[in-house]
């Protein structure tokens, strides 16, 4: 299975699984999850979003050792450092305003460089992609941040700018190689 396929299955499993927040920011009443996630670098009192992206990647990479080496390197816990650093790898493919299936969604808080969000795109449809996200709220409460729950949600590209609020930044590709550039 291509790892874009793996990382939407285990994204989409996360959110049927009623993964719920001991809150705030205290951990999960799912103890798999919870271990699973503290694995991977989160802390007691640490936002979650970034962490769970990253583990749906560490878990969707794991028959791709050599790729998950060097996204391991990129990901972040912080959703606007990893967008930062996965933009300037000089391989590692982003875009602003092309979803694809797998890839990680980045959101910015206004304009901050160090607040907002993120998840794993799971379906495409013209110019609305559907993302998982951690940290957010039920689907039957959408506007609620920083929420309590692993979720799917419906996003729409090019809407305005807001400076009280999410803006759109960039989407990181899941991909099956990498093959870094050689400097002679």
């Amino acid at each position: 299975m291509a790892a874009a396929d793996q990382i939407v299955q285990i994204a989409n499993n996360y959110s049927t699984e009623n993964i719920t927040e001991i809150q705030v920011n205290a951990g999960w009443t799912d103890k798999q999850y919870q271990a699973d996630m503290v694995s991977i670098g989160w802390a007691h009192g640490d936002e979650w979003c970034a962490a769970s992206v990253k583990l749906t990647w560490k878990k969707g990479y794991a028959d791709n050792p050599a790729v998950w080496a060097h996204a391991s390197r990129l990901i972040s816990l912080n959703s606007q450092e990893m967008a930062r650093n996965f933009h300037n790898d000089p391989v590692w493919p982003t875009s602003t305003h092309v979803p694809k299936l797998g890839a990680i969604a980045v959101w910015q808080e206004g304009d901050s460089l160090k607040q907002g969000h993120c998840g794993i795109v799971v379906a495409v449809n013209g110019n609305q992609f559907t993302t998982v996200e951690g940290n957010t709220s039920s689907p039957s409460m959408p506007s609620i941040r920083n929420g309590w729950t692993v979720a799917a949600h419906t996003h729409t590209l090019g809407l305005p700018h807001v400076v009280n609020g999410l803006n759109f930044d960039r989407f990181v590709y899941a991909i099956e190689s990498y093959s870094p550039l050689v400097v002679e």
